[in-house]
């Protein structure tokens, strides 16, 4: 690659969907989080997220990958995801510690009858 290739790359890179002022950008970003967000409440749900480990794993790495790439756009979308991501699990768990202090409560309440 050449300098003024280099120099053109440079020039397009602050124009990816997710820093862009568009509004169709808004959008796109909206989407991006909203798709891993619910992807990781499917997982939660369906039993998924705790039995499958080469799925995180894939998607770890991916985002480990992505986060470490020379190209700025790769790794502020992957640190996005990766927020996402941590976020969603965080909600995960406060829904799992949620549902165990209910059913510990039904159990002590079966225990006193």
């Amino acid at each position: 690659m050449d300098k003024s290739e280099l120099r053109q790359l440079q020039q397009n890179i602050t124009d990816y969907p997710l820093v862009t002022k568009a509004k169709s950008s808004h959008a796109f970003r909206a989407s991006l989080v909203g798709f891993f967000d619910s992807l990781i409440d499917v997982m939660y749900q369906s039993g998924t997220l705790f039995e499958d480990q080469a799925l995180i794993g894939n998607i770890h790495h991916w985002v480990a990958t992505t986060s470490s790439s020379t190209s700025r756009p790769f790794r502020h979308t992957a640190t996005l995801l990766a927020l996402t991501i941590t976020s969603a699990l965080c909600d995960v768990a406060h829904k799992a510690t949620e549902n165990a202090a209910k059913f510990q409560r039904q159990l002590e309440g079966e225990k006193k009858k």
